[in-house]
């Protein structure tokens, strides 16, 4: 005698045997993933690089699609906020020159200070001038000259 349902059966056992270890599997993943990640520090630090490379990615994509407008714009604000601050770094020189007798230097090193301390103010008001005429072809020429002043009074008179 034909039975209809003899045929069927070895493929409805396959299947359910299937889905059951489909879904077993898939919890034996979720419980994996949530002992993984249970410290809640550690998840907070993921989150937070996750964020921030996610952030820093969406500003580059940004950057690459910014029109010939809004470029000229930020270069515009950064030229702004570099006279800003060379004009603010030569306003800083009259402090030192008055903090100069409280160093108790001897007559050529107090000399010398006070050359590095001019050396400043002429290469922030030159960083000044250039950055407020809009000539940027020149600022790293004068950043330079700048760092280098900087640099021969650190080494003179820091530790």
């Amino acid at each position: 005698m034909f039975r209809p349902f003899n045929w069927l059966s070895p493929l409805f056992l396959l299947i359910v045997l299937f889905v059951s270890f489909a879904s077993n599997s898939q919890q034996v993943n979720r419980e994996a993933v949530s002992t993984r990640v249970s410290d809640s520090n550690v998840h907070g630090l993921m989150v937070e690089r996750i964020n921030r490379i996610q952030s820093s990615i969406e500003q580059l994509l940004y950057q690459q699609n910014r029109t010939q407008s809004e470029i000229e714009q930020s270069r515009r604000n950064s030229i702004r906020e570099i006279a800003t601050a060379a004009i603010e770094l030569r306003d800083s020189v009259e402090t030192l020159v008055l903090l100069e007798p409280t160093l108790n230097l001897s007559p050529e090193n107090s000399t010398a200070f006070l050359s590095f301390a001019q050396q400043l103010r002429v290469n922030s008001q030159a960083l000044a001038d250039l950055a407020t005429g809009n000539q940027v072809g020149n600022l790293s020429e004068v950043v330079m000259r700048l760092q280098e002043s900087c640099n021969s009074c650190h080494t003179l008179y820091r530790e």
